[in-house]
């Protein structure tokens, strides 16, 4: 397991998982902003795919000092985890791609909720009654935050693209339940492993999908995904480090942070409003989150 100590907190346990999914939001707020600048010039499918690439590419070096390909197996959680990534990817970057920027984290908000949900049904996984509150009041935030109030200074009111919203649906159960089956079926795989073997074979499922619409990218564009795809790879490190050490309830709670966050990127880079509504949804999220932790 690659881990730098300077990283680190200093005490281990369910605040080591807390610190790891506080740094995967950032991390994926960052991803999804230069994502969605992107996707405003090159296709769904190639953005998808060139993300992915790039991502492997960047942790080769990774897997080849540490042996990364010893006792791999597609018929394992690798393979699993590439089918579900396959769809959850695919419907994210889509609705990233129609809808706001604010409007795409809520959706995909809902993914730890679906995880706890998998994690009752398939493992039954048990929660103190608190972090169940926790979740069920980040989650009436959320529904404050869909306020569809103007998408851009001066735009009026938008109706909503329901096709990319029932897609953003469908990615969000496939990312869950991928979560729940990493923590259980991938507890003792690196989380480097996990996240070198994702990127590698979900480029290739999306590569002929990718040729089919392809567009010769410009420089800047390139070196934009390329930095994409380094906040995406600590994304997923620091969510599957989190997800090996705290309870899936505990984590829906942190991962309250994102949305505020994530609207707080849209209105500074792509000119969405949050009006006052969005802005009681936000603190609602937060207040949710600080009584998950502690």
């Amino acid at each position: 397991m690659i881990q730098s100590t300077a990283l680190l907190p200093a005490k281990l346990g369910s605040g080591y998982g807390i610190y790891f999914a506080g740094l995967a939001i950032v991390a994926n707020v960052a991803f999804d902003t230069v994502i969605k600048y992107v996707l405003a010039y090159l296709p769904v499918l190639e953005v998808n795919f060139l993300r992915w690439l790039i991502g492997g590419i960047i942790l080769l070096p990774l897997a080849y000092r540490y042996g990364w390909w010893r006792g791999f197996s597609i018929t394992g959680i690798h393979g699993i985890r590439m089918l579900l990534n396959l769809v959850g990817a695919g419907s994210f970057f889509y609705t990233l791609s129609q809808l706001s920027l604010s409007l795409t984290v809520a959706i995909f908000f809902l993914e730890p909720l679906f995880s706890i949900v998998f994690a009752r049904l398939l493992f039954q996984e048990h929660n103190p009654i608190r972090r169940y509150i926790a979740v069920v009041v980040g989650f009436i935030g959320v529904i404050l935050m869909l306020d569809i109030g103007p998408v851009a200074i001066g735009t009026e009111p938008q109706p909503i693209a329901w096709l990319p919203v029932l897609l953003g649906l469908v990615g969000a159960a496939s990312w869950g339940l991928m979560n729940v089956l990493t923590r259980h079926y991938g507890r003792d795989i690196s989380s480097g492993v996990l996240m070198f073997w994702l990127a590698v074979l979900t480029a290739i499922g999306l590569a002929p999908l990718a040729w089919m619409v392809w567009q010769t990218p410009s420089l800047l564009q390139i070196a934009l995904i390329s930095l994409a795809a380094v906040f995406g790879s600590l994304y997923n490190f620091s969510w599957a480090q989190a997800f090996k050490t705290v309870s899936v309830a505990t984590l829906a709670a942190v991962f309250n942070l994102y949305l505020p966050l994530a609207a707080l990127a849209g209105w500074l880079f792509f000119a969405e409003l949050m009006s006052l509504q969005m802005i009681a949804g936000a603190v609602m999220v937060v207040m949710a989150m600080i009584v998950a932790c502690y």
